[in-house]
């Protein structure tokens, strides 16, 4: 048989929790598209790895745009070499000003061009936007990738917090700052959080607010995953402490408990 404890009454101190549930939301999280249609080369990483900034995730065949870039490229030197020419000869008040016009101006439309061109090309690539891990790629190698499809999913995990609505009744009663208790769901990983904002907004469909909060460094968060989160709303010190189930009620909704009385030692 196993013994049950039994919880004693008397002073000290006491806290009550409110149970609420939370959901963990990536401060960066990016869907990529390319601004070109092209068929999908290479894929240069594996879901779950790590990349940098501007690291090129997948390869898409961009090959008509080099060439043209090239070209354009190639112009632009012709381009350049006329216009230093029509310059010097222009400093020395040889030939007409509308020839090293016309030079200066095919120049800078090339140059015009070729950024363009380039910005195309770089907007068509699929690279990280930031620090991350690659959640998913969505495309395999010889597809046809457009810009209404998205192609991979990159999220900073390091940045990711806790996001939970909690009842209007609560809304002085937390604050930022505030340490709360967290449990992810479908693991064990328990740890103290820290309430980093308050919203002040209540929403008028379910009368709850926002408030989100930071996890410790360490304790890796994956968006979507769901959390259970114990914030406090009451404590003090030098309370009459006792089980709720002493706690009787009356017909007229009274609260009220029994005590002993004690009378020459006899209760």
């Amino acid at each position: 048989h196993r013994r049950r404890r039994r919880r004693r009454t008397g002073t000290g101190a006491f806290a009550h929790e409110v149970q609420v549930h939370g959901t963990v939301k990536a401060d960066q999280n990016a869907l990529l598209h390319t601004t070109l249609g092209g068929t999908v080369r290479a894929i240069l990483v594996r879901p779950g790895m790590n990349v940098r900034k501007g690291q090129r995730i997948v390869d898409i065949d961009t090959d008509a745009l080099s060439k043209q870039i090239d070209q354009l490229e190639a112009n632009l030197k012709l381009a350049n070499e006329v216009y230093e020419r029509q310059s010097k000869l222009w400093g020395q008040k040889i030939g007409s000003e509308i020839q090293y016009l016309q030079a200066r101006s095919n120049k800078e439309a090339l140059d015009a061009s070729i950024a363009g061109l380039r910005e195309q090309w770089n907007s068509a690539q699929i690279m990280a936007p930031f620090d991350g891990v690659v959640d998913e790629i969505f495309p395999n190698v010889g597809d046809m990738a457009n810009p209404m499809m998205p192609v991979a999913r990159v999220v900073a995990l390091g940045r990711a917090s806790i996001e939970c609505d909690v009842a209007e009744a609560y809304l002085n009663s937390v604050k930022s700052g505030d340490p709360v208790n967290v449990r992810l769901s479908g693991t064990a990983d328990a740890f103290t959080a820290t309430v980093e904002h308050v919203g002040q907004y209540v929403n008028p469909n379910n009368r709850t607010f926002k408030v989100s909060l930071k996890a410790p460094d360490g304790v890796r968060l994956r968006p979507n995953q769901l959390a259970s989160v114990s914030i406090r709303d009451l404590e003090q010190e030098g309370t009459i402490v006792l089980p709720s189930r002493m706690v009787m009620e009356n017909s007229k909704g009274e609260s009220y408990v029994f005590v002993l009385d004690e009378n020459n030692g006899t209760g």
